[in-house]
C-alpha cells in the first residue's frame, strides 16, 4: 500500500511517501522553492516522491492531511468569542482568508491533485488526520519500537497543545491532552521566537521501567532544555537527539543512563 502524506498551507510545506510500511521519500518543499517556510502547496515535493517510488499519483492508495480544519476553525471562533471584543482586528484579519480558502481545504487539495490523477476516488482516498495524531505517527511509526508510549507538544493543533499517545504495532491511540489556551510552545515562542521549534514528539520505550504520567512531567521540563545530542533524566531515562534538535542546556543536568530506557527526540514543522 502506498500512502502519499501531505501538509500546506500554514508553514513549512512537504510531503512524503510511504510504501507498504517503509518510508520510501520525504522532502519540504522550501528546498525546491528556497522560500524559507514555504506554506504553498507542496508541488515539488509531492512530484519528488512520485519520482522516487517510480509511479504516479494513480498508483497511491491513500493521501493523508496533516490536521483537520474544521476542528481549528471551531477553535478560533469560540476564542474570538470568548474575548469579543478584544481581539477584533485580528478576527477581521483571519475570516476572510478562512471564509475564502482555509475552511474548504478538501476542495482546495483535490482540485490541486487532480492535476496528478483526475480519475482519483478523492471522497474515499482522501484522509484527514488530527494533527496531534500526525505528530505522534511521525515519531512513532518510522521508530525501531513495536510499543512505545509518544510525547508530542508544539503551539496548538486544532485544540490539542500537548498529548501522549500509546503506540503498538499498528495501532496509536491518543490517551491524554492538554488544550488551549494552555501551551508550553505558545509560551515558549513569546519570548524565544527565532529559537522556537514549532513541535517537538518523542517516542518512548521502556524495557525494565514503567513508564507514568509522574515520569512524562519530568520529561516536560528536559523537553526545554534538552543538552547536545542526548540527556539522561532524573532516574536515568535517556534522551537520544537524531542531530537536528537545537541544544539550550548545558551537560552538567545529565546523569547516568539506564540502558534500557530511550526517548527518541523527533522535531517537527
Amino acid at each position: 500500500m502506498r500512502i502519499l502524506g501531505i501538509s500546506a498551507f500554514y508553514h513549512d510545506s512537504a510531503a512524503a511517501l510511504v510504501e507498504d510500511g517503509r518510508i520510501v521519500a520525504a522532502a519540504q518543499e522550501e528546498r525546491f522553492t528556497r522560500k524559507k517556510h514555504d506554506a504553498g502547496f507542496p508541488t515539488h515535493a509531492v512530484e519528488y516522491c512520485l519520482q522516487a517510488c517510480h509511479g504516479s499519483l494513480a498508483e497511491v492508495d491513500l493521501v493523508a492531511f496533516y490536521d483537520k480544519p474544521f476542528l481549528k476553525f471551531e477553535r478560533l471562533l469560540e476564542t474570538y468569542l470568548a474575548f469579543a471584543p478584544r481581539g477584533f482586528t485580528s478576527f477581521s484579519k483571519a475570516m476572510p482568508l478562512w471564509l475564502r480558502e482555509k475552511l474548504f481545504q478538501k476542495s482546495l487539495l483535490k482540485k490541486r491533485l487532480k492535476a496528478y490523477a483526475p480519475s482519483f476516488d478523492w471522497q474515499r482516498r482522501l484522509l484527514f488526520a488530527e494533527h496531534h495524531q500526525s505528530h505522534a505517527a511521525s515519531a512513532f511509526y518510522p521508530s525501531p519500537f513495536e510499543d512505545a508510549l509518544i510525547l508530542t507538544m508544539d503551539g496548538v493543533g486544532e485544540w490539542a497543545t500537548t498529548s501522549v499517545a500509546l503506540g503498538s504495532g499498528n495501532k496509536l491511540e491518543i490517551i491524554k491532552e492538554i488544550h488551549f489556551p494552555h501551551s508550553l510552545g505558545l509560551l515558549y515562542s513569546a519570548f524565544k521566537p527565532a529559537w522556537y521549534c514549532s513541535s517537538l514528539t518523542f517516542s518512548i520505550h521502556s524495557t525494565a521501567l514503567p513508564l507514568s504520567f509522574s515520569t512524562i512531567a519530568i520529561c516536560d521540563i528536559a523537553v526545554v532544555a534538552v543538552a547536545p545530542c542526548q540527556c539522561f533524566l532524573p532516574g536515568g531515562h535517556q534522551i537520544t537527539s537524531p542531530g537536528r534538535i537545537s541544544s539550550f542546556a548545558s551537560p552538567q543536568h545529565c546523569v547516568q543512563p539506564h540502558p534500557d530506557v530511550t526517548i527518541n527526540v523527533c522535531p517537527s514543522g
